[in-house]
């Protein structure tokens, strides 16, 4: 009898074990939150530097499905509150109560990354909630798709080929940008650069409070992607 009891422990700890096991095939749910509702936990002096952080966290999954309790595990830059600022994402997010491989998922863990990335991009961000939080300062006049096409370089346009152009400027006081350069600009030789620089006439940023009075002023690197509209 002792040996039978020690080979029946012997199975049942490796089963035990593999279902309080962090997850590593999670199954979301849809999420119903907006992309502007996860912007709104960026921390503030984060949004006021115009900074860029991430942080890691291990949440237990309730019967159902919701994160919570959350711990962070780590975060970067430190002394930010990108970790709270994780948590507060974290918390608009459910999970299936069965993973992929059809295991319960309630009461264990799964461990997410969450990145917080502040670009002065002056177009918009991915519609999509995700554990990817974009924000971009306010901008009056932004581009939109209308003039991203008339200025997209004909032979690149041809070619189906996309680009992406980082120019360097410097912030007016009024929001419009000025003293524009070339910074970089992929793929070389197709003229986006050309395009980047026709099209930066055209923005104009809020200068009134936020990030936005912080950057008058200041010079900034502003990224333009050049998309085909039917890979965007």
């Amino acid at each position: 009898m002792p040996i039978i009891l020690t080979m029946l422990a012997a199975d049942v700890a490796p089963a035990a074990a593999a279902a309080n096991a962090p997850i590593t095939d999670p199954f979301w749910e849809q999420p119903k939150v907006s992309v502007e509702e996860l912007q709104r936990a960026y921390p503030p002096a984060a949004l006021a530097q115009g900074a860029s952080g991430a942080a890691a966290l291990e949440c237990t999954v309730a019967a159902n499905g919701a994160l919570s309790p959350c711990k962070v595990l780590a975060e970067t830059p430190k002394d930010m509150q990108f970790g709270e600022a994780a948590a507060k994402v974290a918390g608009n997010f459910k999970m299936k109560t069965t993973t992929r491989s059809g295991a319960s998922a309630v009461g264990r863990t799964v461990r997410i990354p969450i990145e917080f990335n502040f670009s002065w991009s002056p177009q918009a961000v991915d519609p999509r909630p995700s554990f990817k939080v974009a924000v971009t300062p306010k901008w009056l006049h932004k581009l939109d798709d209308g003039a991203l096409a008339r200025e997209y370089p004909d032979s690149a346009k041809k070619n189906f080929m996309q680009g992406e152009v980082v120019l360097h400027c410097q912030v007016q006081a009024d929001g419009h940008l000025a003293d524009c350069a070339v910074a970089s600009e992929a793929p070389a030789r197709q003229d986006f650069g050309l395009a980047a620089m026709h099209l930066v006439s055209k923005l104009q940023m809020d200068t009134k409070d936020g990030v936005g009075a912080a950057a008058a002023g200041k010079a900034i690197d502003v990224p333009i992607h050049f998309w085909l509209p039917q890979a965007h």
